[in-house]
């Protein structure tokens, strides 16, 4: 295991949860 594999699982839970939450926005502007 290399050192910064956690480092990157966390950056691709946080890219999940940011596009999550863009295109949440993005529904909810277009709902408006």
């Amino acid at each position: 295991m290399k050192p910064n594999d956690a480092e990157v699982k966390l950056e691709d839970i946080w890219e999940t949860i940011l596009w999550d939450w863009i295109m949440e926005q993005a529904a909810a502007r277009c709902a408006l």
